[in-house]
């Protein structure tokens, strides 16, 4: 049977409109926040700004190291990004003009986010729909990249945060 030139348009857009539709289901798009103490206000207004217009969702990929992975486990918990941003401020606060922790540091990273995650925190990033990935380097015993992405426990997910900030994988992290 031939078919005629418009049956034939009809079709074809059909196909294209079919193509197109399978290919935005197989794209996902995900969203990674990069190491770096002073950019974690960037990365909380990123995410805040993302997340308003409608490109990250509960469907979203989100991945984060150092700095990236404070602000992810906070934006993907719940916690406000006005809340996050007071909490780095209060971290910074107790470091000395010059940033020098002084071994301040790791434990106001801690109660910090001890008072700003929910007791259910890891439940919420392990029953996401898609996947919430904290990474660093280990540099010993193996010079290896690690992805953590799934919490047994609030503490476990607390630790997670802060070895992903800090490295503590290191031999001569303090």
């Amino acid at each position: 049977k031939s078919v005629g030139r418009s049956e034939f348009r009809t079709r074809k857009n059909i196909t294209e409109q079919n193509s197109v539709l399978l290919l935005k289901q197989a794209m996902i798009v995900g969203f990674s926040f990069s190491p770096g103490g002073l950019l974690l206000p960037y990365h909380l207004g990123a995410l805040a700004s993302l997340s308003y217009h409608g490109h990250i969702t509960p469907s979203t990929p989100l991945a984060g190291a150092s700095a990236g992975a404070i602000a992810v486990t906070s934006h993907a918990t719940g916690v406000p990004p006005f809340k996050a941003l007071e909490a780095s401020i209060r971290v910074s606060g107790r470091c000395n003009p010059l940033f020098l922790a002084r071994g301040k540091l790791l434990p106001s990273l801690h109660n910090e986010l001890d008072s700003l995650l929910g007791m259910n925190a890891h439940e919420i990033l392990n029953e996401r729909e898609a996947i919430v990935g904290l990474a660093h380097r280990e540099l010993f015993p193996e010079n290896k990249p690690i992805l953590k992405t799934h919490f047994e426990t609030r503490d476990c997910l607390m630790d997670a945060v802060c070895k992903h900030t800090f490295q503590q994988t290191s031999p001569f992290a303090r």
